[in-house]
């Protein structure tokens, strides 16, 4: 048993994750902890629904997301956590996921001319009315015989750089933290290890960020150590989460990496000041801006 124990990074099939959120709340029960947050990727539907689910099932699930955004190249992580104006964040994810439906749809074509024989309809069916990505559309050409594995349509055919890859639409960091923030939710960056800098957590921490995840699976006991010597220093929420896919990432599983449920109080406590927090409307009007120009 894993008692006062919360994962706060777990995905679902509401993104690219391979359980439902049902599933990953039995996973989570098994392994004994307290809580999860279910952060997909650019979608609050997982969420809503482990929320009702946790409920019924005698669990206690937190809402998150993780937005996917874009720092010259570089890709950088935001979770969002306790998200009480979800009308703001859904209208800019609605938007995003109109965007990366014609990016799949432009990825489907450029498929179909590399003698690939998919439509887009087969990606749909294999999203199931989830936000769209790369994982659905390798599971189609599984599905259709046309490649093995979805590893190998990726590899061969629609990973970074492949003949069919088109990138991702994305906002940037700072518009990431201040659209959850003015959604009246928690900032806090994700697997900070994997930016390749430091240097953004002193601009974010100036945009409101909130939080650093200084336990996950990819950071070392160096890396761990150094981001909560940061995180104390400026005043960051400590978080931690095993990032969990289900089968695209088995040797990662729900309760991997956690943190105590104080970090569930302190990001409880940081969603009551947030509400009141006033946006920056200097910032907020370019997310619409940026996502009108990709």
């Amino acid at each position: 048993m894993i008692r006062n124990r919360v994962d706060l990074h777990v995905h679902t099939t509401a993104s690219d994750g391979t359980c439902t959120p049902a599933e990953v709340i039995e996973l989570a029960k098994k392994a004994g902890l307290t809580a999860i947050a279910i952060t997909d990727h650019d979608t609050l539907s997982g969420a809503i629904e482990g929320v009702k689910l946790a409920k019924e099932m005698g669990f206690e699930v937190i809402d998150g997301v993780e937005l996917s955004s874009d720092l010259n190249g570089t890709d950088v992580h935001i979770l969002g956590y306790l998200m009480s104006r979800y009308h703001v964040i859904q209208g800019v994810l609605d938007e995003l996921q109109n965007l990366r439906s014609t990016r799949a749809e432009r990825m489907v074509r450029k498929l179909n001319r590399l003698g690939v024989r998919i439509s887009m309809e087969d990606v749909l069916r294999e999203s199931k009315g989830d936000s769209i990505g790369r994982p659905h559309i390798a599971s189609a050409m599984v599905r259709k015989g046309i490649v093995p594995t979805t590893q190998y349509a990726f590899q061969y055919y629609i990973g970074d750089g492949r003949p069919a890859y088109i990138p991702k639409p994305k906002l940037t960091p700072i518009q990431a933290v201040e659209l959850i923030l003015a959604s009246g939710g928690v900032p806090v960056l994700a697997h900070p290890g994997l930016t390749g800098s430091d240097h953004i957590i002193d601009e974010l921490v100036e945009h409101g960020l909130r939080g650093l995840e200084a336990f996950h699976p990819m950071h070392d006991e160096r890396q761990t150590r150094r981001y909560l010597e940061i995180a104390e220093r400026k005043g960051l929420i400590v978080t931690g989460g095993s990032d969990f896919h289900g089968a695209t990432k088995p040797d990662i599983w729900i309760g991997s990496v956690t943190v105590g449920y104080e970090s569930v109080e302190r990001l409880r406590e940081e969603a009551k000041r947030v509400w009141n927090y006033t946006p920056n409307y200097d910032t907020i009007p370019v997310v619409w801006s940026v996502l009108e120009e990709r």
